[in-house]
């Protein structure tokens, strides 16, 4: 390697003066592109990524702070969320969320019994999305299921009859 490089600074030195200065000139030009692209651009980039991650997270901040002043302090903070239809009659609460769920189709049948439970009859539905719209009234709505019963009509579709009540 040695003789290699003993070699190469004999042609550069049997230049003329003027080829070897712009000969250095180039390698310093390509030494500096090296440097600039290999550490100054990559460490430019992060910099403005950082910047703009703290921004975001920094209007994150502002937008929770205003949507904590809108809640006010008497809000839960446990992570629970509000129970939709908490004043209204557990009929119409069961109405609203046979209409607003994502059973596909509307309940058959819906039937009070007594002050706290309501009836419930739904016919060729998934069985997968009779288990969200379960699952949606014990998050949404507080609702609980008393008692079921499921009837396999086909594949994936049932019949089902439901006793609700509110969660205690």
């Amino acid at each position: 390697m040695n003789e290699s490089l003993r070699e190469l600074l004999g042609h550069y030195q049997a230049l003329e003066s003027r080829d070897r200065r712009i000969l250095l000139i180039g390698g310093i030009v390509v030494l500096l592109t090296i440097l600039y692209l290999a550490v100054w651009e990559p460490l430019a980039t992060a910099h403005g990524n950082a910047h703009d991650r703290l921004e975001q997270a920094r209007a994150t901040a502002e937008r929770l702070e205003v949507l904590a002043a809108q809640i006010g302090p008497g809000a839960p903070r446990s992570g629970a969320t509000a129970v939709i239809g908490a004043g209204q009659s557990l009929l119409s609460v069961v109405d609203q969320a046979g209409k607003n769920s994502t059973l596909g189709k509307p309940l058959t049948r819906i039937q009070p019994d007594g002050d706290d439970t309501v009836r419930v009859w739904l016919e060729a539905v998934s069985f997968d999305a009779l288990v969200r719209w379960i699952d949606e009234l014990k998050k949404r709505y507080a609702l609980e299921v008393v008692s079921a019963e499921i009837e396999n009509e086909s594949a994936g579709v049932v019949n089902a009859r439901l006793s609700l009540e509110r969660a205690r």
